[in-house]
């Protein structure tokens, strides 16, 4: 009985997965041809489907499109897909393994904005304001969207350039160097750029279409970011990729 349960399930999610974006209507013919179902035990499934608000029909052409029931429960999806909600569990097992504050960062035009953060326990930790925007020139996190971006929108940021500390990265070629880093590595990191005595590790994360949506990073005291650096490295990026997968971004490496 629970077998033939299981099977009905998988029938039915096969039949709502012969709709795309490219096939938004089919016939039952057409779909029992997809499924490699009989004719009548589409039909019942089909049924079945449409009485639950999965499907609907157009009774005059005999059409079937995706229902109701299906955008109500991919509108709840797309909440649960918030990138800030996905991140949180991961930021704050960051924090507990590594004591150190760990930020979410998202695009805002030409700036990032700090939209999340988890603080160090520890008394000299280093914390960002929520809400904060802060150039992209300027540190790892912000190189991790730069190394994504149109070539023209990153030497338009490029030419804001304006030192903050005496280890502000201002060389271009230097830049542009760490953009194809990030990119075959998939992190950077940076020390006292934007403030003495302060190191961050970021690597980018991507949503389903494989847009770089925000930024993950991991910030504080130089002296203890950067002996582990490449331990803290490894984490973050593993963090990140795993929040991609769960927005839906499917790697092609």
């Amino acid at each position: 009985m629970e077998r033939e349960t299981a099977k009905s399930v998988k029938r039915a999610f096969s039949i709502l997965l012969t709709f795309s974006s490219d096939c938004r209507k089919q016939s039952l013919t057409e779909i029992a041809q997809k499924v490699n179902l009989p004719l009548s035990t589409t039909s019942r499934m089909v049924s079945v489907l449409c009485e639950l608000g999965f499907l609907q029909r157009d009774d005059d052409r005999k059409i079937y499109r995706l229902g109701p029931a299906l955008y109500y429960l991919s509108s709840i999806a797309r909440e649960d897909l918030e990138v800030r909600n996905v991140a949180l569990p991961f930021m704050r097992r960051l924090r507990d393994k590594f004591k150190e504050t760990v930020n979410l960062y998202i695009l805002d035009g030409d700036y990032r904005v700090c939209i999340e953060q988890i603080e160090s326990p520890l008394g000299l930790r280093r914390a960002a304001r929520i809400g904060d925007r802060l150039p992209l020139w300027a540190g790892s996190s912000g190189r991790c969207f730069l190394a994504y971006m149109d070539k023209e929108d990153v030497e338009r940021i490029l030419s804001m350039i304006k030192p903050f500390t005496p280890n502000t990265i201002t060389d271009k070629e230097e830049i542009y160097r760490r953009l194809e880093k990030i990119r075959k590595e998939g992190y950077d990191i940076s020390n006292s750029e934007r403030e003495e005595g302060v190191a961050t590790v970021a690597s980018p994360i991507f949503d389903m279409t494989g847009k770089v949506v925000a930024c993950l990073a991991m910030a504080g005291p130089s002296f203890r970011i950067l002996p582990i650096g490449e331990e803290l490295a490894k984490a973050v990026v593993e963090s990140a990729r795993e929040i991609s997968r769960r927005m839906g971004y499917m790697s092609s490496t």
